[in-house]
């Protein structure tokens, strides 16, 4: 049989805590902040937290219920845990193997006598019971009786567990209490805690109730206004229309009075005038009737109006007021100082857990490798065969209009994947200029919403504009600055411009209106953002106006949680002296950075002038790690001067070559396997793929059109 191992300490820890664990129940007082309480303290709230004290009960003698006899018990032995009647006690002295047993009398008999009989549990030895464990074993740390000593642990190292008491008894004790003292003053804290946040929540709850229906009042209002609104608007064209209509009827009836006075005289000229008086009354009113006619034509040919009502904003896609989020403001601080050096790291591997990735790469101590055969990038050619590239796409000249269908044979449900389908020739092309904007737009970001609406920055007017799915132009928003990038999380709108140093965030209100609704400030330039799970990753640079340049600057990534920082990551080796271009240094290019991109947990792509580069991110660290991947084309056809960056549904990767004037892609699950995808169009800036329609849309500098292209 297997000897379990057991902490020489822990039997003693145990016998305590199972004389006080049993009282921790609900608890009465609050905690005031005093820590450790006194003992006597200590001993009133053990007392009140079962709810009741406990009264002096008649106890029987346990020794004559065998023979059916109640007799009243005067002591009660700890060794035997029974309670013995005064014949039985007299006899329990007797007895040499009793005799030294220690008894209870009077007021010291007990009224639980649980706790003594878990002592007792505890002391008696796992494989003998009837023993009592005297000895201790260093070999197998753990606790023995007199029989395992000659079954199993004859040839051990043994010491007895009263030595152990005389060295450290009192401070196995110390710990002990001092640690029970902790837990009830940690119970006793929690629940006050518990109590005041339920109040809290409650009120919080009626708060939230009248602000909604403060909400959907406004709402009403705002109907009631607009309504009013549409009333006067169709009461006003009514009237002119009406005025207009009444005036085509009096006209009306002066032609007809016209044409009877006309058809009197020619009656009155044929019955009583002469030849001469015929003629000329008859060429007098042929004249008359053919301006008659004319006038009668005009007022034939006026145009029946009807009024038409176009609904802007359905109702029933209205299907909620407002978003309702039961967040975490504060954090429990009491549990996370509290918390044993375990749970802490419990929790901080539950962390790691949630950003590590399962299925695509392997963990092998702190490195992550991908599973392929290749562990670390090389500086050899990372394309396909020429024969995999693209055919080069020649840009057709074709009327602008805002209903521009696919191309037959441009299907939306494909079942290939987005690297087995080829994009069409030609583009079809949209106008998102507005009227009142100044400059040739400048498109520097494309982002799809979930209802298929776009959202786009023009760096050129200062602005960013809503679309609708067939790029029709729904609102548009002023900004103070340039916006050179935005992202979207959830609800919430973020606009980086490259010239200001900080971030604003917008929303789409009820009636489909971009709002800004604050932002905040930051430390250096922004030049890029990605979503990053609920939060955002930025780019920065660290000096002002060096956007354009294609040269190496001084970067800073960020991870925030709205204006909170929650990391920034440093990269590049301690040692700086050691870096060097020919990729000594994994992290030499990312001060060529000026596009950003988040793909799976952990990883973001940067795209670095004529390249682009997959690094992993510890959070926890608060670094970027090792690049995982790179990819550079070494053709005939380059990539230069890389910006716009995006990926689709299946995580394949798309970047623009804003001098190179083409588009690549890179596979989701092998950066080997990519392509030219565009190869001949100018100076693309921004690029988007809406995969749910099978469309791949592009954004170009100084170009007043979006491109669209489409999979088939």
């Amino acid at each position: 049989m297997e000897v379990k191992k057991k902490d020489p300490f822990q039997l003693h820890v145990n016998i305590m805590k199972s004389q006080c664990m049993q009282h921790l129940g609900q608890e009465t007082h609050s905690y005031t902040g005093k820590h450790p309480y006194p003992q006597q303290e200590l001993d009133e709230e053990l007392l009140s937290s079962t709810g009741k004290k406990r009264e002096k009960e008649t106890k029987v003698c346990d020794l004559c219920k065998f023979d059916d006899l109640q007799e009243t018990a005067i002591g009660f032995c700890i060794n035997c845990t029974d309670f013995l009647c005064k014949s039985c006690l007299v006899n329990h002295k007797r007895i040499k193997v009793t005799r030294s047993h220690i008894v209870l009398q009077g007021d010291e008999m007990p009224t639980d006598v649980e706790p003594f009989r878990q002592l007792r549990d505890l002391v008696k030895c796992e494989f003998h019971p009837e023993y009592d464990m005297t000895f201790i074993c260093a070999e197998h740390s753990t606790y023995i009786c007199s029989v395992c000593v000659t079954e199993k642990h004859r040839m051990c190292k043994l010491g007895t567990i009263s030595a152990l008491h005389n060295e450290k008894g009192p401070e196995i004790d110390g710990y002990v209490k001092e640690s029970l003292l902790n837990l009830q003053a940690r119970i006793v804290q929690l629940k006050s805690n518990q109590e005041t946040y339920l109040k809290r929540m409650l009120e919080d709850q009626n708060r939230a109730i009248a602000e909604a229906q403060d909400i959907a009042q406004q709402r009403i209002e705002e109907i009631n206004t607009l309504t009013l609104k549409v009333v006067d608007e169709i009461t006003e064209l009514g009237k002119t229309e009406t005025s207009i209509t009444k005036s085509r009827i009096n006209d009306a009836n002066y032609i007809n009075q016209e044409i009877r006075r006309m058809h009197r005289i020619m009656e009155t000229a044929h019955k009583y005038g002469s030849a001469d008086e015929c003629i000329l009354a008859s060429r007098s009113i042929d004249a008359n009737a053919k301006e008659i006619t004319t006038k009668l034509c005009a007022l034939e040919t006026s145009d029946q109006k009807h009024f038409s009502i176009d609904n802007l904003q359905e109702i029933h896609k209205l299907n909620r007021l407002c978003d309702i989020r039961f967040a975490s403001a504060v954090k429990n601080k009491l549990v996370i100082e509290n918390a044993s050096d375990e749970l802490s790291d419990v929790l901080e591997c539950d962390e790691l857990d949630k950003h590590s990735d399962t299925c695509t790469v392997r963990d092998f101590g702190t490195q992550v490798w991908y599973e392929t055969s290749i562990s670390k990038c090389n500086k050899e050619v990372q394309t396909l065969n020429i024969a995999c590239v693209s055919e080069p796409n020649i840009q057709a000249t074709r009327p602008l209009t805002h209903h521009s269908m696919p191309p037959q044979g441009a299907s939306k449900h494909s079942v290939r994947s987005f690297m087995e389908r080829s994009v069409t020739k030609t583009s079809s092309k949209f106008k998102i200029k507005s009227p009142n904007d100044e400059f040739n737009c400048s498109v520097t970001a494309i982002k799809i919403l979930s209802d298929g609406k776009m959202l786009v920055a023009d760096r050129q007017n200062k602005k960013i504009k809503l679309l609708s799915p067939e790029f029709v132009i729904l609102h548009e928003c002023v900004l103070s600055g340039p916006p050179i990038d935005l992202c979207v999380v959830k609800d919430d709108i973020y606009v980086c411009c490259f010239d200001e140093k900080k971030v604003v965030r917008f929303f789409i209100d009820f009636f489909g209106r971009l709002c800004q609704t604050g932002g905040y400030p930051t430390k250096f330039w922004p030049v890029s953002i990605s979503h990053f799970e609920e939060r955002v990753m930025i780019l920065f640079l660290k000096q002002s106006g060096r956007f354009d340049l294609n040269e190496p600057e001084s970067v800073e990534i960020e991870i925030r949680n709205g204006s909170k920082i929650d990391a920034g990551l440093e990269y590049g080796p301690e040692d700086t002296s050691s870096s060097s271009e020919d990729g000594e240094d994994d992290h030499y290019y990312i001060d060529w950075a000026k596009r950003i991109l988040t793909v799976e947990f952990g990883s973001v792509v940067l795209a670095e002038n004529n390249r682009i580069s997959c690094y992993g991110i510890d959070e926890f660290q608060k670094k970027i790690g090792d690049r995982k991947w790179y990819y550079k084309y070494y053709g005939s056809n380059p990539l230069d001067n890389a910006r716009g960056i995006t990926s689709d549904s299946e995580g394949n990767v798309y970047i623009c070559g804003s001098e190179s004037n083409n588009i690549h892609q890179m596979s989701s699950e092998n950066y080997r396997q990519n392509r030219i995808l565009i190869s001949d169009i100018k100076r693309p800036y921004s690029v988007c793929v809406d995969s749910k329609r099978g469309r791949l849309i592009v954004g170009c500098c100084q170009d007043n059109r979006i491109h669209v292209f489409y999979f088939q």
